[in-house]
């Protein structure tokens, strides 16, 4: 399935850390937060943000708030320490989803059906999912928990073993 593309500034400045659920790329435009990757490899979380968005400029690049997502990102992953809620790039409705997954409390998880009656349109199931596969923020929005029907672990941009990894350190 093709990877949709964000209406984003023509400029992200990257950096890369090193977690315990691998490494990190983290990318900021002037304002927002623009990606946070999860791979194996620096060269994997890079060239996925480069087709992903053939267009933008990618500029390695340490500007101070960068440094705070990083360190931030890192704590959460390493220490379970609490995310700010960043600004970021999307749609209206895909902010609202958003929104509501970061609501989700840590080791909980909720459905895309369950995700949709929150939002008041019940009706909107594939929205809330494509919404969730437009996340281009791991962990700043937790989309690791939503999860299909019935609880079925279902697929996420940065493995489902991750997710199922996530979920688990988050329930300890």
């Amino acid at each position: 399935m093709p990877r949709p593309a964000l209406p984003l500034s023509p400029i992200s400045y990257t950096t890369t850390a090193h977690a315990s659920m691998g490494t990190i790329l983290i990318a900021t435009s002037a304002s927002t937060l623009a990606a946070v990757a999860l791979a194996d490899d620096a060269a994997a979380a890079l060239n996925d943000l480069r087709m992903s968005y053939p267009a933008r400029r990618l500029v390695p690049g340490k500007p101070e708030a960068h440094e705070i997502h990083r360190e931030a990102i890192t704590a959460h992953l390493d220490a379970g320490k609490p995310l700010p809620a960043p600004k970021l790039d999307g749609t209206p409705f895909q902010r609202a989803v958003w929104a509501a997954i970061a609501a989700i409390p840590r080791g909980e998880t909720r459905t895309y059906a369950q995700l949709a009656a929150d939002l008041g349109r019940p009706s909107a199931v594939r929205a809330v999912a494509r919404a969730c596969a437009s996340n281009r923020v791991a962990l700043a929005v937790p989309c690791h928990r939503v999860v299909g029907a019935g609880g079925k672990m279902t697929g996420y941009r940065w493995g489902v073993e991750r997710k199922r990894v996530l979920l688990e350190n988050e329930r300890r």
